[in-house]
């Protein structure tokens, strides 16, 4: 699990760009004292960590070892693909699977994957943050976390919530993940929010489908509750109602991507069009441009 990697700085718009178009000149950028970040990138040296942090929370990029046994910064498959499809970041689609990483990240994000696939409530406040957060480490990894809760509660709110200071659209401190809509502010002086259930137009059919592929791990056949209830699944990733999911499938069937099959015991797909993840992700990026 990971605490306070971000350095208390959420992600800003612009920065994963900056992020995958600097370690493709230089791959040690982040790693070696040689390489002048803070100057290369314009940033301090508390945010050059929190943009190393996002790059790698977000899954565009993956941190290997060279030849030399030297510690390097890639881009990912996803991250080669966004920045070949959608260079800057601009596409609703892309900052959903930007979410879909950062919330099935448990090892980097553990508070962003807690709060869309273990907690069960629909409103949160930093207090309920705190104490189920808290509960959920002593289970689950047996530690006792003491600090570090009210910069995870900030960072996650500001990550998804637009400030009403930041009301100018090109302002690059806003997050590219408020713009989802998945939590909303409810009570400004408790402090307290709610997490939004997107509706079948709001997400792209291929951008569900590359989610489904990518639960599905080469079988061909899932069940609904599955889609629905598993963790990093896309059901918890985007808080959706079953009828929502039910909706998604009914499209993807109508496209021939899968067959709908519903029982009154189990209602399950079968996927037709059997691809990776990233192909998917590939077939909606060319639709938007007008590819086939």
């Amino acid at each position: 699990m990971k605490m306070r990697g971000h350095e208390s700085f959420y992600l800003r718009r612009g920065w994963l760009q900056k992020g995958i178009k600097n370690i493709q000149k230089n791959d040690r950028i982040f790693n070696s004292k040689e390489s002048n970040a803070c100057d290369t990138l314009g940033i301090g040296a508390n945010m050059v960590r929190s943009l190393k942090y996002w790059l790698i929370a977000t899954g565009v990029a993956e941190e290997i070892y060279n030849d030399e046994g030297k510690k390097i910064l890639v881009p990912s498959k996803i991250g080669k693909t966004i920045d070949k499809y959608d260079k800057f970041y601009e596409e609703l689609g892309t900052n959903m699977l930007v979410h879909y990483k950062l919330v099935s990240n448990e090892e980097d994000a553990t508070a962003w994957y807690w709060l869309f696939n273990e907690y069960e409530g629909n409103v949160i406040d930093k207090e309920i943050f705190e104490r189920e957060l808290k509960d959920y480490f002593k289970m689950k990894y047996g530690k006792e976390v003491l600090t570090g809760y009210d910069e995870e509660f900030n960072c996650i709110i500001k990550t998804y919530i637009q400030s009403e200071k930041d009301e100018d659209p090109e302002e690059t401190k806003i997050s590219p993940l408020s713009e989802l809509g998945l939590l909303s502010i409810t009570d400004s002086k408790k402090k307290e929010y709610r997490k939004n259930s997107l509706s079948v137009n709001d997400i792209h059919p291929l951008i569900a489908f590359a989610i489904i592929c990518d639960m599905a791990r080469n079988e061909t056949e899932l069940s609904v509750d599955d889609i629905c209830n598993k963790k990093c699944g896309l059901g918890k990733t985007f808080n959706l109602t079953r009828t929502t999911v039910i909706g998604l499938l009914d499209i993807l069937a109508k496209r021939g991507y899968v067959k709908l099959t519903r029982t009154a015991g189990l209602d399950v797909i079968n996927i037709l069009k059997s691809m990776s993840s990233i192909e998917a992700i590939t077939m909606y990026y060319k639709e938007l441009n007008g590819e086939r």
